[in-house]
């Protein structure tokens, strides 16, 4: 199956995503099993909910094409957010323009916007952050 321009091609998805449209579309389209894809994608989703996905399934990056300056106030983007802090923890550390900046989305306040919710994810790790498993769950 050669799939292009959709998730499962996409860069800037996590992995789960990819794989659960891989799976999911070889289950219906080759194999002429939709009950399997469904099956296979609320044991996904169950794994998630109960933290045991591997965080490494969850991480998205995007490309840094731009600095935080260089974007319109008010169209604030996660990835750029990230660069901004982390550049602000540690200038050593701090993604350039070109580079990709990978992220997964940690729990925050209520209504907290994506850019709020992206952090680095060795940065979760070494300090225990809670993902936030819902923002996958529900389509990011």
């Amino acid at each position: 199956m050669d799939c292009k321009g959709i998730e499962t091609a996409r860069r800037d998805n996590c992995q789960l995503i990819r794989e659960i449209m891989d799976t999911s579309l070889k289950a219906i389209l080759i194999h002429s099993r939709p009950d399997l894809a469904v099956a296979y994608v609320k044991q996904q989703i169950s794994m998630l909910l109960m933290n045991e996905m591997d965080m490494s399934k969850l991480v998205i990056t995007k490309a840094l094409t731009k600095t935080s300056d260089q974007y319109a106030v008010g169209n604030k983007q996660a990835h750029v957010e990230l660069a901004a802090r982390i550049k602000k923890r540690d200038t050593n550390l701090a993604p350039k323009v070109g580079d990709r900046v990978p992220y997964v989305m940690i729990k925050a306040a209520s209504g907290a916007k994506a850019w709020e919710k992206a952090e680095d994810p060795i940065y979760v790790l070494e300090n225990n952050i809670p993902l936030d498993t819902d923002w996958w769950a529900d389509g990011g």
